[in-house]
């Protein structure tokens, strides 16, 4: 999208991150390692599926830690602040 195109409200909020830090590679690396572990998975799956009887799928993911997100660590909020 070209910038002249977004209104100057909301450009003068933008910041460009340039590199992630530290936190988000962490939080990319456990992802990553969460996601192809096979055990975990299959735990999931079982867990899911006595869990969702008796509460709902978001209620069920938030038990088992699932579906976390990531928007920026809190050294990259402090920093643009």
């Amino acid at each position: 999208m070209k910038p002249n195109l977004i209104s100057h409200r909301y450009r003068v909020k933008f910041f460009d991150l340039q590199e992630p830090d530290a936190i988000t590679l962490k939080w990319i690396s456990d992802s990553k390692q969460k996601s192809s572990d096979l055990w975990l998975q299959i735990w999931h799956i079982v867990a899911k599926l006595f869990l969702k009887i008796f509460l709902t799928q978001t209620c069920c993911n938030g038990l088992l830690r699932r579906g976390s997100m990531f928007i920026l660590s809190e050294s990259v909020i402090f920093l643009h602040n």
